[in-house]
């Protein structure tokens, strides 16, 4: 049950990050090779099949609800506070980094695996995509820990303070 409780927290953190960053993603743009500026969502469209700016968004959106839910279910239990929620949100978002950014975006965008780091034409957009996911990954910790909060019992949310009490007091 907890990790159930977990895993669902994790998906509303992920479309709650997701709707924020995505947000972003529709105003900033980047600079492509050929010299024209594309929103940076736009560079997310081809990977949902489609062209379509909406589709795109359902695929991005989809995509943070299903990372939360993995790392609800995951890490849920971990994440106890503020500090250890943004340290396990911050390595899981490096991870989701790797395998998004260095494998697989490359893959449907049709070029080899590691190209956004030995291409040099959009080697910023593979900053601004680490950038992203960092982002992506402070927003989620912060909100899945204050999420917990909510749904722990006033009992426990006490004893959890308690425990953080002391931990700051010992370092």
């Amino acid at each position: 049950m907890l990790f159930n409780t977990n895993a669902k927290l994790g998906a509303l953190s992920g479309l709650v990050s997701g709707v924020l960053l995505g947000v972003l993603l529709q105003v900033f743009a980047i600079k492509t090779p050929a010299g024209s500026r594309v929103i940076l969502m736009e560079v997310i469209n081809p990977m949902s099949g489609s062209n379509s700016l909406l589709l795109g968004w359902f695929f991005y959106l989809f995509d943070s609800i299903l990372m939360g839910a993995i790392f609800g279910f995951l890490l849920g239990t971990k994440a106890l506070n503020f500090k250890s929620g943004l340290k396990y949100a911050f390595l899981c978002s490096l991870g989701w980094w790797i395998l998004g950014g260095i494998f697989f975006m490359p893959i449907f965008l049709g070029l080899s695996i590691f190209s956004p780091q030995s291409l040099e034409p959009i080697q910023p957009v593979a900053l601004q995509s680490l950038i992203g996911h960092i982002l992506f990954g402070l927003i989620f910790g912060g909100v899945f820990v204050a999420l917990k909060g909510k749904t722990r019992k006033p009992e426990m949310r006490e004893i959890h303070r308690e425990a953080d009490r002391s931990r700051f007091k010992a370092s």
